[in-house]
């Protein structure tokens, strides 16, 4: 796997500094993670950029559309392995201002739904389903990101 970029980054950003990460994927400009401990949600990726920028409009036209193809193949490879009901995709960074996208695949017996992912819960964690969805993710994690290699290093 190549090895991140060094460039700008800051020492309080939690973001530009990489500890307990399940890295999936990264090239010189971003990486791709699997957020494993968010409850309800076996399906959380997080793709974030390596240098520390707060949005997009601050890369160049190529790393933009880098940046995008990316998000594009994570969203494919979630649908193809783990055929979510829907894919919430979002950026933020209103806590953490470095550039990173969340892509969350949902159920509906997640704890939120149909709400996002950071809305009340209005089922309790731990169901039946929820922990078939979970089983299901964890199965097919592995098959998931060698697609997304083979996808990215194409």
């Amino acid at each position: 796997m190549p090895e991140a970029v060094s460039g700008p980054v800051s020492p309080d950003c939690p973001l530009c500094q990489v500890q307990h990460e399940t890295v999936l994927w990264q090239d010189a400009r971003l990486r791709i993670i699997h957020v494993p401990h968010e409850p309800g949600l076996p399906a959380y990726f997080r793709v974030i950029w390596q240098r520390h920028v707060p949005e997009m409009t601050d890369l160049e036209e190529g790393d933009r559309r880098h940046l995008w193809q990316v998000l594009t193949q994570v969203e494919q490879g979630m649908r193809l392995h783990f055929q979510p009901a829907k894919i919430n995709l979002a950026a933020f960074g209103n806590q953490v201002p470095h550039l990173h996208w969340h892509l969350i695949g949902r159920w509906p017996s997640d704890p939120q739904f149909p709400g996002s992912a950071w809305s009340p819960v209005v089922r309790p964690d731990g169901s039946p389903e929820q922990q078939a969805v979970a089983a299901r993710v964890a199965e097919r994690l592995p098959a998931f990101r060698q697609w997304l290699v083979q996808q990215l290093v194409a």
